[in-house]
């Protein structure tokens, strides 16, 4: 009676578990999507509130994307040097945004303003009082010899990125928000 309780009870155990394990490489791979909208949300918000340039960089080999921003030169309290044509700012990780390890996820596509970026290593450069570029990631993961696919995107004047699942033709929900050429629609001296 006691061996035929234990096995019951591994079954429960094992049916509950099962799926957990399964299900581990999706929730990885939509993490990491949802990360690369999070690093984009920083990067909006930090270009808006602030005046430091920005850069999203892309390592092919680790497979990571991070925030940098240019730290200007100093003197010894602190003051920012004049710079001149030989001296630039240096390019260091950002303390306060994380690198993001894309896991099962690859880069299959980046553009910006409908330009696409080269697949190998990048860097797209984040100016402040620049308008900034509609950037648009699309993400792939095959998990289970099936293949999801997500879009990232940031909006121009967009205080946080967007992502939603592209598997199977999904779209995102809700309206885009695009300018509109008022004259071209003839409504010209209306206000907006």
């Amino acid at each position: 009676m006691e061996a035929i309780v234990v096995v019951v009870l591994l079954g429960v155990v094992a049916g509950l578990t099962a799926p957990r394990l399964v299900g581990s490489d999706s929730r990885r791979a939509d993490t990491a999507a949802s990360s690369v909208a999070g690093v984009l949300t920083v990067i909006a918000q930090r270009e808006t509130l602030g005046t430091v340039r920005m850069a999203l960089a892309y390592d092919p080999q680790e497979r990571t994307l991070r925030l940098e921003r240019l730290e200007l030169p100093t003197d010894d309290e602190g003051r920012i040097l004049p710079i001149t044509r030989r001296q630039t700012g240096e390019w260091r990780e950002d303390p306060l945004a994380p690198e993001v390890s894309l896991g099962p996820v690859r880069i299959d596509e980046v553009r910006t303003d409908g330009v696409t970026v080269s697949d190998d290593e990048w860097r797209l450069e984040f100016v402040p009082g620049e308008a900034r570029p509609l950037i648009e990631m699309d993400l792939v993961a095959r998990i289970e010899g099936r293949e999801r696919t997500w879009r990232v995107e940031l909006l121009p004047y967009a205080s946080e990125a967007d992502k939603w699942s592209t598997t199977g033709g999904g779209r995102r929900d809700g309206e885009r928000l695009r300018s509109v050429d008022l004259e071209e629609l003839g409504l010209s001296d209306l206000p907006w």
